[in-house]
């Protein structure tokens, strides 16, 4: 079992500087009462991997995030669980415990037999490519709603994608999630990911 590396802290904006790095975009799943997600910078220089959970429901709506710092690793694929937030690796996975307040607070690796890779989890997660939208169709926004309350509130991540103008077929790609009354209307907003993507459509597709 490893130790805590990094104790709960608040993390209202992403900034990732290169778009090209394998899980720059990050990937999330969606547990009873919360939101994981992860991002890991394996370009050089390399940095740690983090993973963040967001407390959904409650009275403040939705938490600010806590984070872990774990080593670096290309992720396979992601599973929330009541109280355990899974990460597959190549040769492993990753296993993370979280508090009653759903903070992660520890983690454990365990190697996969004989080096081989190991069944990817995706569990509830966004599985395709572009977890937070590295890749858009295009120049329009997207919601996803991942949880709905009883009340008639829900919880959606929005993707919105603003075009460079340096670059015809990059983007300027900002995240949020959100909090919609039963009237559609946004009672509350968090930036998770901004950062750089591509438009995969049209003449953009294979490049720009």
């Amino acid at each position: 079992m490893q130790p805590v590396r990094c104790a709960a802290l608040a993390f209202p904006l992403l900034l990732l500087a290169a778009p090209t790095w394998p899980d720059s975009d990050g990937y999330y799943c969606i547990g009873p009462d919360y939101l994981a997600y992860q991002f890991g910078l394996a370009a050089p220089p390399m940095a740690p991997h983090h993973l963040y959970v967001v407390r959904l429901g409650g009275k403040d709506a939705m938490s600010k995030p806590a984070t872990i710092e774990m080593p670096q690793f290309q992720a396979q694929g992601m599973h929330c669980g009541g109280d355990t937030v899974q990460l597959d690796a190549f040769d492993g996975l990753y296993t993370v415990d979280l508090d009653p307040l759903r903070r992660p607070v520890r983690y454990e690796y365990a190697r996969a037999e004989d080096g081989r890779p190991r069944t990817i989890l995706w569990g509830s997660h966004a599985a395709r490519p572009g977890g937070f939208g590295f890749f858009t169709n295009g120049l329009a926004s997207e919601r996803r709603s991942p949880m709905n309350l009883a009340s008639g509130h829900e919880f959606a991540i929005e993707i919105a994608p603003k075009l460079l103008r340096s670059k015809p077929c990059q983007t300027e790609i900002t995240t949020r999630l959100l909090e919609l009354d039963a009237s559609r209307k946004i009672g509350r907003a968090q930036v998770v990911h901004k950062g750089k993507g591509y438009i995969n459509s049209g003449s953009c597709r294979g490049g720009d």
